[in-house]
């Protein structure tokens, strides 16, 4: 069964003539096998802008390489990505300095994941480098440290 690659909120939104030129654009086997006509190029023109517009309210880009670091004690810092109140979610990059341990233990209450990008992330468990998912749930709890640096991304879903 082939799937669609328009999501149906963006097709929703595209007016009747506007779906059938992108219909057409993503090829008749992934509707049923029929077949619509051919559409003028300049129609494929516009329906690229309707998706553009839509999209564009639909997704955020953040440039992590210009974004500030925030001190949040000495030898840690944050970026953060995504602060949803509505959803809950928090996405940060994380950074702790050579020698580096968190002052307090970390309880979760929520799920928490982290992705090391570089560096050596150390908890109780284990010491974890670039490419370790680490997946925390509610109740455990660690006091991580670093002792060459690290950088990771983390995901904190709030409910």
């Amino acid at each position: 069964m082939a799937t669609s690659r328009c999501k149906p909120r963006i097709r929703q939104e595209l007016s009747h003539s506007f779906h059938w030129s992108f219909v057409f654009r993503l090829g008749a086997s992934e509707h049923g096998g029929r077949h619509y006509p051919r559409t003028h190029e300049r129609d494929s023109q516009v329906v690229r802008e309707v998706e553009r517009s839509v999209l564009e309210g639909l997704m955020t880009y953040v440039d992590t390489t210009t974004a500030q670091w925030t001190e949040v004690e000495p030898g840690y810092r944050r970026r953060t990505l995504v602060n949803d109140r509505e959803s809950g979610t928090r996405i940060v990059l994380l950074q702790y300095d050579a020698g580096y341990q968190l002052s307090h233990l970390d309880e979760h209450e929520n799920d928490e994941y982290l992705y090391v990008l570089s560096g050596t992330f150390v908890d109780q468990n284990q010491a974890s480098g670039p490419g370790t998912f680490i997946h925390n749930r509610p109740g455990s709890s660690h006091q991580p440290h670093s002792p060459d640096g690290c950088t990771f991304l983390a995901v904190v879903s709030r409910r």
